[in-house]
């Protein structure tokens, strides 16, 4: 017999005032004063035969527009003044199939889609809230195989243009704390357990082609902190991954066949941690533990055009990244650790399709805090242990190539 208790409660708030469409031209304004929670809890107290899962999410503000026959031209101001909590928790006996954890907590979260047409926007995300927290717990004593994942964002937005130009103008400021937890205890696994834990302040990300791409981003993280932590205990089990990500200020910009001006400035004033503790009695194929964590970072990539930035990063937050894993492999499987953390990072790629690209523009870099990056191997029998670690102030990278099969 089965028994499973379930206990939801969640808010997603929305606009406290409508969006407004005239033709291809929207104004959204949104405003949320009080805290959004979200919980779900899975208490399974005998076996359960096929998958147990569990879900949590949190918004403060969502906006979301598509246009699969043209364009958009979105006006959009979102402002968080609340918490925004999701605490997803699964405990119990054995679990037959897959267990499934995942909580997702944001303040806002802006995303715009247009097909033949353009996107022609500008936005402003402003979360001063005290928190943006996303829990997520499993504790079982048997199960076939793991997924578990935390993630909390303060500001949050992702565009994508199919055919049309691309022209952004955003404003991204968050002085919240940021932390995502994720915490997995478990007997026996059969087979795979996959973690992942993902804390970032600011992110934007666009994907575009063929597109003419003219983009300004300004982002500004003022909290004490942002924090994203794995935590993996295990009996047994077959291929386990387990990784930590965490940001104060992240674009990444993803362009096309067409040519791409970004003039980026970022600022993070937070301490920035991402750490991931795996323990393991014993393993059969490889156990892999990373953390990533970085102050401010900025990629942009082209296909077949140039690329041209003006980018402006500059952090004071302290950047640490560590990660520890421990435990022995009687069937020789493998243990891979990686620890990296930089204060400002820039990567620049362009691809040189038809004809010249260039990759062009300049970069200023400021790092005033300390960067740590610690990395720990504890693994008496294995069949191979592989360990990096990589502490870094400031990079940036310009690279152009030209595909082997050409033109």
């Amino acid at each position: 017999m089965r028994v499973t208790h379930l206990l939801a409660t969640s808010a997603i708030a929305l606009a406290s005032c409508p969006s407004f469409a005239w033709g291809d031209e929207i104004l959204n304004d949104q405003l949320q004063f009080g805290d959004v929670f979200a919980n779900m809890d899975v208490v399974l107290e005998s076996e359960t035969g096929g998958d147990a899962v569990s879900g949590a999410t949190a918004e403060g503000n969502v906006f979301s527009a598509a246009n699969y026959a043209g364009g958009y031209m979105p006006l959009s101001d979102q402002d968080m003044e609340g918490s925004a909590t999701a605490i997803s928790t699964m405990t119990g006996g054995l679990v037959a199939g897959q267990a499934v954890a995942t909580s997702t907590a944001g303040a806002n979260s802006y995303r715009l889609e247009t097909h033949d047409g353009n996107a022609d926007t500008w936005f402003a995300q402003t979360n001063s809230g005290d928190e943006v927290r996303a829990e997520t717990t499993i504790q079982l004593d048997t199960v076939n195989s793991i997924g578990s994942s935390a993630s909390a964002t303060s500001n949050n937005a992702a565009i994508y243009v199919y055919d049309g130009d691309t022209i952004v103008d955003a404003v991204q400021s968050s002085s919240s704390d940021v932390t995502a937890a994720n915490t997995i205890q478990a007997g026996l696994v059969d087979g795979d357990t996959v973690a992942a834990t993902t804390s970032v302040a600011n992110s934007y990300f666009s994907w575009s082609g063929p597109s003419q791409v003219a983009t300004s981003i300004e982002q500004s993280n003022d909290g004490a902190f942002v924090s994203a932590t794995t935590r993996l205990v295990q009996t047994g089990g077959d291929e386990i991954a387990a990784a930590s990500t965490a940001s104060g200020n992240s674009i990444a910009i993803d362009n096309q066949f067409g040519d791409v001006f970004v003039t980026a400035d970022q600022e993070n004033n937070a301490d920035v941690n991402a750490e991931t503790i795996v323990a393991l009695d014993e393993w059969i194929g490889t156990a892999s533990a990373s953390a990533y964590g970085v102050g401010n970072s900025t990629l942009i990539t082209n296909i077949g055009a140039d690329a041209e930035t003006n980018t402006v990063q500059t952090n004071t937050g302290d950047v640490s990244a560590t990660v520890s894993l421990t435990g022995a492999s009687s069937a020789n499987g493998s243990a891979h650790l990686g620890t990296t953390a930089i204060g400002n990072a820039y990567t620049g790629f362009v691809c040189a399709e038809c004809g010249d690209a260039q990759l062009t523009g300049s970069i200023y870099q400021s790092n005033g805090a300390s960067v740590s990056s610690v990395g720990t191997i504890t693994a008496p029998r294995t069949g191979g242990v592989y360990g990096t670690a990589s502490a870094i102030g400031n990079t940036a990278s310009f690279t152009t190539a030209i595909p082997s099969s050409g033109h």
